[in-house]
C-alpha cells in the first residue's frame, strides 16, 4: 500500500477511535452503541499497520486493492452497528 493511501487509514481511523471516545464523553453516542464503532476503528487501524495481514484477507476475499479491502470492513462494521441501533430502537415500540 502505497505511504500516503497508509497515513490516510491511519490518521482516519485514530480520528474515529478520539471521536468516538469524545462522543461518549459529551453523552453524545451511548456507551452500549459505542464498542462495535470503536471496534471498526481498531481493525482499521491493524489493517492500515500490518500490511501482510491486509494483502492475506485481500487475496483470501479476491479484492484486487488493499485499501478496497479497509473500506470494506469500515462499511461492513457500520452497517453492522446501525443495525445494533435500529433492531433495538424497534423492539422498544
Amino acid at each position: 500500500m502505497p505511504l500516503r493511501q497508509k497515513a490516510l487509514a491511519i490518521l482516519l481511523s485514530v480520528g474515529l477511535i478520539i471521536l468516538i471516545f469524545e462522543l461518549v464523553r459529551r453523552r453524545k453516542l451511548r456507551e452500549e452503541y459505542s464498542w462495535l464503532w470503536m471496534l471498526t476503528g481498531v481493525v482499521v487501524f491493524v489493517l492500515a499497520i500490518w500490511h501482510n495481514l491486509l494483502l492475506s484477507i485481500s487475496r483470501l476475499l479476491g479484492i484486487a486493492l488493499p485499501a478496497s479491502t479497509i473500506f470494506l470492513f469500515g462499511v461492513f462494521f457500520s452497517h453492522t452497528d446501525q443495525s445494533v441501533f435500529f433492531g433495538k430502537d424497534f423492539n422498544s415500540c
